[in-house]
């Protein structure tokens, strides 16, 4: 590898022009941080359900991690999708991204050739995750991350939390939480790590972040 060709990596902020990219990070990490690809025959569900709200409706912000080598195309290896409300923004979704979707895959019947994940994605669509009272009575701010392999880590992951943690603390909020599939046993060995805190429910994971908890990882 030349020294022109070297990657270097940055984070931005995430705009609609990103959601094809994230939508194939999104598919590539849906099976507890693996990739997803062999099951689903409909992998849009993913962007419909976890991309498209998040750079589409509001209250929403989001960073992307790219690779801009020298003499190549950006290359998104990451991405964190926040909302600073999390009622308002599953009021939004609910009033304008799940309608058309529901029309689309319908859950009776669902589409004849619909895996299992399929069916489950289509679930959520036609019932959404309401996040628990007292979790968001104690963070209304949420965010999803994702990042590809080849950048884990590296400390990416802890560099996009921090923006987040600066736009929402710059918002005047004092903490964050993030749900987790409970089979993705990396991702809960990384939140606990960086200071993050269980929060107990009985059929969801989730860790909450307190902003005094956090370390600035450029100190």
């Amino acid at each position: 590898m030349t020294e022109s060709s070297k990657k270097q990596l940055s984070i931005r902020t995430a705009t609609l022009e990103d959601v094809p990219d994230l939508a194939r990070i999104c598919l590539l990490t849906a099976n507890a941080g693996q990739s997803a690809e062999s099951m689903h025959q409909y992998p849009e569900l993913l962007q419909g359900l976890y991309i498209e709200p998040y750079l589409k409706l509001t209250p929403t912000f989001g960073f992307v991690l790219v690779d801009t080598p020298d003499e190549g195309r950006e290359a998104v290896l990451g991405y964190l999708l926040a909302t600073p409300d999390s009622r308002r923004h599953e009021a939004a979704a609910e009033q304008e991204s799940y309608p058309p979707l529901r029309i689309k895959y319908p859950n009776n019947p669902y589409p004849s050739d619909a895996t299992e994940r399929d069916q489950g994605v289509i679930n959520r669509i036609h019932k959404p995750l309401i996040r628990p009272q007292g979790l968001v009575d104690m963070s209304p701010a949420h965010i999803h991350i994702n990042l590809l392999p080849q950048a884990q880590r590296k400390g990416w992951g802890v560099k996009l939390i921090d923006e987040a943690v600066k736009t929402l603390k710059a918002e005047g909020q004092s903490s964050l939480f993030v749900g987790i599939d409970s089979k993705n046993h990396n991702a809960r060995a990384f939140y606990l790590r960086i200071g993050f805190k269980p929060f107990p429910f009985p059929d969801k994971e989730y860790f909450v972040l307190h902003f005094q908890d956090w370390k600035d990882p450029r100190t």
